[in-house]
């Protein structure tokens, strides 16, 4: 009788266990499984790079050129690095140390760096022929990079002193470079050079209009 007793309470304490858990597990809100491909397409799930560094990427990020316009397309800026000068002097010696080394990419760098209203106040009255050589070829070569810089740092030099008596003693060798940067100007300005504006410049080199 004792035995069974002992085996009626076991029972007894054993339903009011599972009882308990069922009541537990009721309370308790269940978790719905979402799967990765919903998660990853939910609206509410951020990207973890911000606006700016996401703009920032864009702007670094080059935009693939058509192979049909690779040849006619000037080459990105990135390829040259500027020169600034420091006062008209240093300006003088880097454009004279370019002509002495015959290296028109420093030339190219310097006048890069220059901006276009101040290479008459630079050159000043120092302009002579062999120094408006460099800077000629130094320009049409820019023309690679920058042809509407190129163009208006020509236009600026026709405003410096002396220029209309020391261009026309070398007017055979300059024609073809104005030429050349007129053209390059007019052909990639993207309507920021006119005809006027060209027209205006080969008139301080005494070239007829086109």
């Amino acid at each position: 009788a004792a035995a069974t007793t002992t085996t009626a309470k076991q029972k007894q304490k054993k339903s009011l266990q599972i009882e308990q858990v069922d009541s537990i597990a009721s309370e308790v809100t269940p978790v719905p499984i979402i799967d990765e491909v919903q998660v990853a397409s939910s609206p509410l799930v951020k990207d973890p790079i911000d606006e700016t560094e996401a703009k920032s990427k864009t702007i670094a990020s080059p935009a693939p050129v058509p192979s049909s316009s690779a040849q006619t397309a000037p080459t990105q800026t990135s390829t040259l690095t500027p020169i600034e000068p420091e006062s008209a002097i240093d300006f003088l010696e880097q454009l004279r140390a370019a002509r002495e080394d015959q290296d028109e990419v420093r030339a190219q760098a310097i006048l890069l760096g220059t901006l276009p209203s101040k290479v008459p106040l630079y050159l000043s009255d120092q302009l002579d022929a062999s120094l408006l050589n460099v800077i000629a070829k130094g320009l049409m070569g820019l023309t690679d990079h920058k042809p509407i810089g190129a163009f208006k740092r020509l236009r600026s030099l026709t405003r410096t002193n002396r220029f209309s008596i020391v261009a026309a003693f070398d007017m055979d060798v300059l024609e073809p470079i104005v030429n050349a940067i007129c053209k390059a100007a007019l052909d990639h300005g993207r309507g920021k050079v006119s005809m006027q504006d060209v027209n205006g410049v080969r008139a301080k080199f005494k070239l007829g209009p086109w």
